[in-house]
């Protein structure tokens, strides 16, 4: 007896051993007939085995066919229902049986694969609807990359449908493979094109505006630390209305002076990366290049946000009548600070 997973599998199970008895129950009743079944002259050989034994025979088949539906209608997912129709496929002896596996059976589990890929293709279809915006996805993914990966979870998704379906190979070409199968390539062609020709070819436009290493590295030499009242660059629209990143322009804060284009790069080349080892893109060289600073690149930022906070923290904390009292401090404060405003830079 194959093993059935889930809640319901002890249920299936006990089901077919109570088959199986009322089989044997059947059968030791024509073993125990009291006369010699080949003696032509007793015709009660034809009611006892005719009928009666071949009729509960068939509602036999009939019960079994019925614990199939049953079994199937608590079934979830490709990969579950291909190994349910594999478990009753090899107890299925009868013809009628395996007809009812082969045909009605594997109907069911490919109905759930196209079931599966319609779900699929409905919410790569309703991601760009009016509407609906964007996909959910966490605040920490860039606007490509992640929609990249998002897009790249989908087709793992039917990728795995897919795999289950490859199993079916105690299955007689069926009806509906055909069909399932051309739905399953459309549909991953979609979100290839979607990842190569759209995502990747729309970030790479964005990237274009940067320009080649050389602009990079100009964009690298320019001072660590900034006033707040000396920052121009405005906050993206998106964030502009939000009080948790609001910019306070208080008189003498500091900031941190990391180019925001740059910073947005390292993001999207961090997933792109990840694409690209499955063969959908190829990075452009100069950005590869700032991808392979980016961890030194991350952790000056790491140590200049200290000194922007500890900074900060302390002209916050002093006021405008305690200025004049720790003026000569302050002063040291900024004398020592003063190198990052100036000599050092992201590149050095």
């Amino acid at each position: 007896m194959p093993v059935f997973g889930g809640t319901k599998g002890p249920e299936y199970t006990e089901n077919l051993y109570e088959l199986e008895r009322t089989f044997a129950k059947h059968l030791q009743n024509i073993k125990d007939l009291d006369y010699d079944i080949l003696d032509v002259k007793i015709t009660k050989w034809h009611d006892d085995y005719g009928q009666f034994f071949k009729e509960q025979c068939k509602s036999l088949e009939i019960m079994y066919q019925n614990i199939i539906a049953l079994a199937f209608k608590n079934v979830s997912t490709v990969a579950d229902a291909v190994e349910m129709l594999e478990n009753f496929d090899s107890l299925a002896k009868r013809p009628l049986v395996r007809d009812y596996v082969h045909k009605k059976a594997a109907e069911m589990v490919y109905k759930l694969f196209k079931d599966e890929i319609k779900e699929v293709e409905e919410t790569f279809d309703g991601h760009d609807k009016a509407g609906k915006g964007p996909p959910p996805m966490p605040f920490s993914h860039p606007q490509y990359g992640g929609l990249a990966i998002w897009a790249r979870s989908l087709i793992v998704r039917i990728d795995k449908a897919k795999s289950a379906i490859e199993g079916l190979y105690f299955i007689p070409e069926h009806p509906h493979a055909k069909e399932a199968i051309d739905a399953y390539t459309k549909l991953r062609t979609a979100l290839d094109n979607f990842i190569a020709n759209t995502c990747f070819t729309n970030w790479k436009n964005e990237i274009e505006q940067i320009g080649d290493s050389q602009n990079i590295d100009s964009r690298l030499e320019v001072p660590v630390l900034i006033r707040a009242e000396h920052n121009q660059r405005d906050l993206p629209s998106s964030l502009s209305g939000n009080a948790l990143f609001s910019k306070d322009k208080k008189s003498g804060l500091l900031e941190s002076n990391f180019d925001s284009d740059l910073h947005k790069v390292m993001v999207e080349v961090a997933y792109w990366t990840k694409i690209q080892t499955l063969g959908f893109v190829t990075i452009p060289h100069h950005v590869s290049r700032l991808l392979q600073r980016k961890e030194q690149l991350r952790v000056l930022r790491e140590n200049v946000m200290l000194i922007v906070r500890d900074y900060n923290t302390i002209i916050h904390t002093v006021n405008e009548g305690e200025k004049s009292l720790f003026k000569e401090h302050l002063d040291i404060l900024d004398r020592t600070i003063a190198p990052g405003m100036g000599r050092h830079n992201w590149g050095s």
